[in-house]
């Protein structure tokens, strides 16, 4: 499993102020939020979930977390943090076949 970085612990307990950042109307899934997909990372990194293709594959439905980093508190850039994790994952998988 690769490592989680330190941006994903934190990003996984945010209550996502970030999400102001798609507007009043917008009202995209819930997973597809930055918090809800760092805590899948957090998930699959403990050993919580399995790192099986479906969980691997929505890690890289990335573009409502690019916005909202826009707007992160602590100025995370948890899209690139978020497709690194899920890489390892992948590259992990490819040597495991």
């Amino acid at each position: 499993m690769p490592p989680l970085p330190e941006s994903l612990r934190i990003c996984a307990v945010c209550p996502n102020p970030c999400r102001s950042a798609l507007g009043a109307g917008a009202a995209p899934p819930e997973s597809r939020l930055p918090s809800p997909t760092a805590y899948l990372c957090y998930a699959l990194a403990e050993g919580h979930l399995p790192p099986v293709p479906e969980i691997v594959a929505s890690l890289r439905d990335l573009d409502t977390v690019r916005v909202c980093q826009e707007r992160c508190v602590y100025g995370y850039r948890i899209a690139e943090d978020i497709a690194g994790f899920a890489a390892g994952l992948s590259a992990e998988a490819g040597h495991a076949a």
